[in-house]
């Protein structure tokens, strides 16, 4: 409640806001934080876009990071990147995977991000009969190489705004399972450029990343879709001119 009023307070004194997804803009204004005349959301979504020089597929990249983390040209692996936190779902994809690692030897979880509530030592405790099957970064300037290296992007948030490393991950070429959230259901088109499942709800995780690891046609469909879309709707350029349209808007009006 606290923070809602902080939030509400910041909406009084603003001229305008900025909302991270179309999503976003919904529940602001549904939950009357922000009124509507007060918001706007930048093109499809995200403040930032995707840098797709950056974020883009490399063979020669996804070799090298497989070879430093012993994983094998023939393993699939599922890759978190983020926080580790408990918001983020993480205790869910550890008990996901177990539950994946007993049917499907071939995969590895891969995670990227600082320690926050959740202990990567945690997360192996859960795993304990595949923790040998967990790779862990820590910190990294390059998220992009664990993407390239990765097969399936997977984030099951109980919170977002929008969902960035879903963009990012799809510029890549990767498909996404990630939880039915607002914020995340602007960054991923459900049957079209990733899988979804309510949020909190392990065996339909593991349902959606089984459907992938199962049909590859299916998981290659989808990274094309995603990567499509992350060049056409969240491309840095476009966000950046969406932008400049909203500054135009805002300097117009207050000249007349």
């Amino acid at each position: 409640m606290l923070l809602r009023y902080f939030d509400v307070l910041i909406g009084f004194f603003s001229t305008i806001a900025l909302t991270d997804s179309p999503s976003q803009f919904n529940f602001l204004v549904q939950n009357d934080v922000l009124p509507e005349y007060k918001l706007k959301v930048i093109g499809f979504g995200s403040i930032c876009g995707v840098d797709a020089i950056r974020f883009q597929c490399d063979v020669v990249t996804k070799q090298r990071i497989r070879l430093e983390l012993n994983i094998s040209k023939n393993s699939i692996v599922l890759l978190y990147v983020g926080r580790l936190n408990k918001d983020k779902g993480l205790f869910d994809l550890a008990e996901a995977f177990n539950l994946i690692a007993e049917l499907h030897p071939e995969v590895v979880l891969l995670l990227v991000g600082s320690e926050e509530e959740v202990k990567f030592s945690s997360l192996q405790n859960i795993c304990h009969l595949h923790k040998e099957r967990l790779r862990y970064i820590k910190f990294t300037a390059h998220p992009e190489h664990y993407m390239v290296a990765s097969d399936i992007f997977c984030l099951p948030s109980y919170r977002e705004g929008f969902g960035l490393t879903i963009i990012e991950a799809a510029a890549c070429g990767l498909p996404s399972v990630a939880s039915r959230i607002y914020g995340i259901t602007d960054a991923v088109i459900e049957g079209h450029t990733g899988l979804m499942f309510p949020a909190g709800d392990v065996n339909a995780l593991a349902f959606a990343v089984r459907k992938l690891l199962t049909d590859l046609e299916l998981r290659l469909m989808l990274g094309e879709n995603a990567r499509l879309r992350a060049q056409k709707d969240f491309s840095s350029e476009a966000i950046t001119q969406h932008m400049l349209h909203i500054y135009d808007e805002l300097t117009t009006s207050c000249i007349v």
